[in-house]
């Protein structure tokens, strides 16, 4: 872990202002979720890769249909998951596409 030498106040509620050159630099966008991990004299915060945990979540159902012998021998079944699949990656990926420019930091 290194320090980029900028410190920032806790306000009354509890808040935390992430520099704008953080969040450029990590591609954190407004709405984007962060992970909180906590340490012994620290809080570590970590952007949500939401394409990975969506593939995960489609992998177990995936892996839930194949493993069930009544459901995986279902045709349809199997071709609305690939469908499924298909239509999650193509928003995430116009998701992604959106320009950095046109967005808050």
């Amino acid at each position: 872990m290194k320090s980029v030498g900028i410190n920032r106040r806790v306000d009354d509620l509890g808040r935390v202002v992430i520099p704008k050159e953080i969040r450029r630099s990590l591609l954190i966008r407004e709405g984007d979720s962060l992970e909180i991990f906590t340490g012994k004299d620290c809080v570590i915060f970590k952007k949500v890769d939401t394409k990975k945990n969506i593939s995960n979540i489609i992998d177990l159902l995936r892996s839930y249909v194949e493993d069930d012998g009544r459901i995986s021998s279902n045709a349809v079944l199997g071709a609305k998951i690939r469908e499924l699949e298909e239509e999650v990656t193509k928003a995430l990926d116009s998701a992604e596409g959106v320009s950095h420019d046109s967005k808050t930091y």
